[in-house]
């Protein structure tokens, strides 16, 4: 192997885990900026449409269960008791999660999300058991609206999440001096890293 290829290899040596974990890392991040900087952080007062959508859609649920039990219910006894603090804490549960979204809160959109996740399963794993052409495209219909609403709330989660208005540039501030340290660091590393290979090289 000649002088010049020896040199050349050094000029370029190979990341080490730390590097190669670190652009990635910087990659990533760059990648969910681009889509944290293209939300508008929520205006006093504004509430997302999904989230107003949901609430909505918990509230009908709540007094949907409650309905449904006062119309159907034939329990008695202790099977009428058990059915009772069940209903209580479903339509609790829900008339929490639809009046803490309507405040817009976040912990309501995430509760309310994993109800619908759970819905979601629950009325797949029961399409299997379904012999009736139109309650299957009832449960179908059902899974796909559920499914439309999680993925809206994703997005409105997003923005609830964000800082008000006068800290975002704040904490881009931040995030770029945090990036150029960052690159800084792995530029002096790479600096240390090729300063005895050189020195190898020309005594060779």
């Amino acid at each position: 192997m000649s002088g010049d290829e020896i040199q050349t290899s050094g000029d370029t040596p190979p990341k080490s885990g730390a590097e190669r974990y670190a652009a990635a890392r910087t990659r990533s991040e760059a990648k969910n900026q681009a889509v944290r900087d293209e939300l508008e952080p929520l205006a006093p007062g504004e509430r997302p449409l999904a989230v107003t959508i949901a609430s909505i859609t918990a509230m009908l649920f709540a007094i949907g269960n409650l309905v449904s039990f006062l119309l159907t219910n034939d329990a008695t006894g202790d099977d009428e008791n058990r059915a009772v603090i069940q209903l209580a804490l479903i339509c609790a549960i829900l008339f929490v999660a639809s009046v803490g979204m309507w405040l817009v809160k976040y912990w309501a959109v995430i509760g309310f999300q994993t109800i619908l996740g759970l819905q979601i399963i629950v009325y797949s794993l029961s399409l299997t058991r379904v012999d009736n052409a139109w309650v299957a495209l009832l449960f179908v219909a059902i899974i796909a609206l559920s499914g439309v609403l999680f993925w809206f709330l994703i997005r409105a989660m997003a923005r609830i999440q964000m800082p008000e208005a006068p800290d975002i540039q704040s904490l881009k501030d931040q995030r770029e001096a945090a990036e150029a340290a960052a690159l800084q660091a792995v530029a002096d590393h790479n600096a240390r890293v090729k300063k005895p290979e050189q020195a190898d090289n020309s005594d060779g």
